[in-house]
């Protein structure tokens, strides 16, 4: 049942999204990106740090495995 009411919920968002684009109200897509530039370092930067993140999570992950007692 909590796996219906959370499909439900995400296609509630999407349905209510596009509903709203198709209704004309994008003002607030226009300037989404000014003052960005696309450089190849600040995708490298970008990429490294959500790599980075990951592992964090993948690496805590191994060591509470190697726990015997973590109630201590």
């Amino acid at each position: 049942m909590f796996v219906i009411c959370k499909v439900v919920t995400i296609l509630t968002v999407i349905v209510v999204g596009i509903v709203r684009i198709a209704q004309g109200h994008t003002e607030y897509l226009q300037n989404g990106f000014d003052g960005t530039t696309i450089k190849p370092l600040s995708i490298a930067l970008a990429f490294y740090a959500g790599l980075w993140a990951y592992d964090g999570w993948n690496c805590l992950n191994s060591i509470t495995e190697e726990l015997k007692n973590p109630q201590r």
